[in-house]
């Protein structure tokens, strides 16, 4: 890592910081049912960090790929990498993940920009 990226990493945490808000991703793991007992053997944990959620501009909603409910989230790239399984809650509304970008330039990434669908 360049110390420049590595710097810049901990300028765009502090930024999401300061003007983002409580995220929480949720991923449920395994996933098999005990054949003894019957119970689902599957984990659920959350993940919370800070992010910034906002709306797709009109110019890109072509309503197949990106439709009306998507969103753009941007997280910091040091507490969790999204899964296309997790989901996202922020300010009491559940979102899915439709697709992960992350921002890594020479190998440091500095935020992951996440395709939400309500």
């Amino acid at each position: 890592m360049s110390a420049f990226y590595d710097r810049m990493q901990g300028v765009a945490s502090d930024l999401l910081e300061r003007f983002g808000q409580v995220v929480t991703f949720t991923r449920i793991t395994g996933g098999g049912i005990d054949p003894v007992t019957g119970v689902s053997t599957q984990t659920t944990t959350t993940i919370e960090t800070v992010g910034t959620l906002r709306r797709y501009p009109n110019s890109l909603i072509d309503g197949t790929r990106i439709q009306s409910t998507d969103r753009e989230l941007v997280i910091r790239a040091t507490e969790i990498e999204p899964r296309l399984s997790d989901t996202v809650t922020v300010d009491g509304a559940t979102y899915a993940i439709q697709e992960v970008q992350t921002s890594s330039p020479a190998g440091t990434d500095l935020a992951h920009f996440v395709r939400v669908r309500a």
